[in-house]
């Protein structure tokens, strides 16, 4: 997992996630640990948003992220064209703190 500045001017109070969990390890809840653990981190540097963007057909992922709290908020479609697929890209954001 990773978290990383955002390059819009302006936007430090957000962060990008990054995170990839081996397939042995999926299903297991380390995803939604490591995502919590992330979201407390960044909380406790003052952080008040995490975003993120994920490929549209990748349905397991965003089921984990909606249950960790990630709403979506857009979606650029035919983003990437990869061995004759056209695949989409989905942003989803959460916000940090009460």
């Amino acid at each position: 997992i990773d978290l990383r500045a955002r390059p819009e001017p302006g936007a430090g109070h957000r962060c990008l996630l990054g995170m990839g969990v081996h397939e042995d390890y999926r299903r297991a809840g380390l995803g939604a640990r490591l995502i919590e653990h992330a979201a407390a981190w960044a909380h406790g540097q003052g952080l008040a948003w995490i975003d993120l963007e994920v490929l549209s057909e990748n349905a397991p992922a965003i089921g984990l992220y909606e249950r960790c709290g990630f709403t979506r908020t857009g979606e650029t479609t035919d983003m990437f064209r990869i061995d004759g697929d056209s695949l989409s890209y989905s942003y989803m954001t959460r916000a940090l703190g009460a």
